[in-house]
């Protein structure tokens, strides 16, 4: 414990934030019809399933952009 935060951290942290965000819509595209039906509000059921997907592979590739300089 150095009680410091180094950028490398940082970067590995929003990739993989993005990365799962990315598998969490893809999941939540499942559920659309549920979703619309009991009011909640998922990214697939605003946007619609063909946008979402849109949305879910740019997060899952961006983080290639975070973990690239720490390689």
């Amino acid at each position: 414990m150095t009680g410091t935060l180094s950028g490398a951290v940082v970067f590995l942290s929003l990739g993989l934030l993005a990365y799962i965000a990315g598998f969490d819509i893809l999941y939540a595209c499942q559920d659309i019809e549920f979703d619309q039906k009991e009011g909640l509000y998922s990214l697939p059921a605003k946007i619609g399933p063909e946008k979402a997907m849109r949305v879910s592979a740019f997060c899952t590739a961006w983080p290639l952009s975070f973990f690239w300089p720490c390689i």
